[in-house]
């Protein structure tokens, strides 16, 4: 559910492994004043996939700079973008606003194959659709790991600054992009330091989003490796030679990169394909922008051209304060946080809002059976004997249906069952047999002590549940995966590696994944 949207002045803190980039903001209206922008680099091993680690390190490096240049705001905001989150677009019914966060979290086991109680759970509503002849409302669901708000949170604390919200990247981003393009179905990719932002737009709303874990510090290494270079060096290194060529040719370098254009070029064919429509225009966000020779790469794999966001519609600059507008697109998940953010909120908050909720109701009951027990005195004895009698008869209709809970439950569990059957057997009929294909291909192709305990499937997208000796068989699998043209956006939510007593290793794991069947090509288009 979207956040109320912020007020007053914000600092809008973005964190990596490479760097913490801050601003200052106030939002106003449709556009938002920027007062401050700064960026530091990330303090060594205080932010891990997602979670902010060394809390005190970090708050002091931050607070240094904020001090430095007078940032008075008293909330923050965070856009978060860990390896770990993981979004989805849903359909649901088109049911009143006040009813959609409880139909997502009544669901959110059907979004993601998670330990649901480990994860919080968001969503941004994007557009009314018609499917098969019923209004339904398309939402952007958002899965992220509680330890990695609360570290957040924590992080927030130390800096002495009030929470306003916690969103992530993904929704940033899709906030101020859909004011920067046009209606056309436009690709925008916004590669960041730990990870890239595949979406898909069109009449200014998104329609598909999908995170690659492959951002640019794995070019960077690619430099640091071949030219034996520390990594600012190689990143500055980057920004002025030409390094990368302008196609895969072997190049230790520019090969790097080739994960990336493959999984975009998947994301491209998977929307294309069931969608009947091509790519009329690709935008490059982030900082990719800066590095020579990465758009003409990139334009040429995907083969499409690709316009860079030099400039942002509806952000101004404070003008007591110096801020290049140059420099302004390499905040932009900084920027896009405020305008209607998600809110991820910590369970521990939630329940304690519960229980005041609780405490209310128990105390307007409390009342309640005051005046109860104040009218029960004043009315004759036999209106209380009646009363007690009907009190009995209603007891014992509670313990007789007390029984049925269990077969509700197996009810449920039944049904449950059902609809996985039905979903593989029209998954199965709706890709002709090439289910079978699949599991072929998973039976000849996984490392020999990999073994899958389950498989379940559910409107084309796949969850594996497995085992296996070690983490590098896990990575193997996927890399398979990977490989196969009719899978797409293989994620790992959950691994897990235990010893037993003998010192042997078992790691577990849970994988998903979308099924499209036989490989589709399409012709992308190529207006130039």
């Amino acid at each position: 559910m979207a956040a109320s949207k912020a007020k007053g002045k914000l600092v809008s803190i973005v964190i990596n492994n490479e760097y913490i980039k801050i601003c200052e903001i106030t939002k106003s209206g449709k556009n938002s004043v920027v007062h401050k922008t700064v960026t530091i680099p990330a303090p060594e091993d205080c932010y891990v996939d997602g979670v902010i680690e060394q809390t005190d390190v970090l708050a002091k490096a931050i607070k240094v700079v904020m001090d430095e240049h007078r940032f008075n705001a008293n909330n923050v905001a965070f856009s978060i973008s860990s390896p770990r989150l993981a979004t989805k677009e849903v359909l649901i019914p088109n049911v009143k606003a006040n009813k959609i966060d409880k139909l997502v979290q009544a669901n959110a086991t059907e979004y993601f194959p998670v330990n649901m109680d480990e994860y919080i759970i968001q969503y941004t509503v994007l557009e009314k659709v018609e499917d098969q002849g019923q209004e339904k409302i398309k939402l952007m669901v958002a899965a992220v790991p509680s330890e990695v708000v609360e570290s957040y949170y924590g992080l927030a604390k130390a800096l002495g600054l009030k929470v306003a919200f916690v969103d992530y990247a993904g929704n940033s981003t899709y906030q101020i992009m859909k004011q920067q393009i046009g209606p056309e179905v436009s690709l925008v990719i916004q590669v960041e330091n730990d990870g890239t932002v595949i979406n898909i737009f069109k009449d200014n709303v998104l329609q598909l989003q999908r995170n690659v874990p492959y951002g640019k510090s794995m070019l960077v290494n690619a430099v640091m490796e071949k030219y034996g270079l520390k990594y600012e060096a190689a990143t500055t290194k980057l920004q002025n030679e030409t390094l990368l060529h302008s196609r895969f040719d072997g190049d230790e370098v520019t090969e790097s990169l080739r994960y990336m254009a493959s999984n975009i070029n998947r994301v491209i064919d998977y929307y294309v394909s069931r969608n009947r429509v091509s790519i009329q225009k690709a935008y490059l966000i982030g900082h990719s922008t800066t590095i020579k020779g990465f758009a003409t790469l990139l334009s040429n794999e995907l083969n499409m051209p690709i316009e860079k966001v030099e400039t942002l519609k509806n952000i101004t600059m404070d003008k007591k304060a110096y801020v290049e507008e140059a420099t302004l697109t390499s905040y932009v998940t900084n920027l896009g946080a405020v305008f209607d953010p998600v809110d991820f909120v910590p369970k521990r908050m939630i329940d304690s809002g519960v229980k005041k909720d609780n405490t209310k109701t128990l105390v307007i009951a409390l009342i309640g059976a005051a005046v109860v027990a104040a009218a029960l005195v004043l009315v004759p004895l036999g209106r209380v004997v009646m009363l007690n009698a009907e009190i009995s008869k209603l007891n014992k209709s509670i313990d007789k249906l007390s029984s049925i809970n269990q077969v509700v439950d197996d009810y449920y569990s039944a049904k449950d069952k059902y609809n996985d059957v039905q979903a593989f057997a029209a998954l199965t009929a709706d890709s002709d047999d090439t289910l079978q294909n699949l599991i072929d291909y998973m039976e000849k192709s996984i490392p020999s002590d990999v073994v899958i305990q389950s498989i379940n499937v559910a409107s084309g997208s796949i969850s594996i549940s497995g085992k296996a000796d070690s983490k590098a068989s896990v990575a193997k699998l996927i890399q398979q995966l990977q490989a196969n043209s009719s899978i797409l956006n293989v994620d790992v939510p959950t691994i897990t590696e235990n010893k037993d007593n003998a010192g042997a290793t078992e790691v577990t794991f849970s994988l998903s994944c979308s099924y499209i069947g036989e490989a589709t090509t399409t012709q992308k288009n190529t207006t130039k």
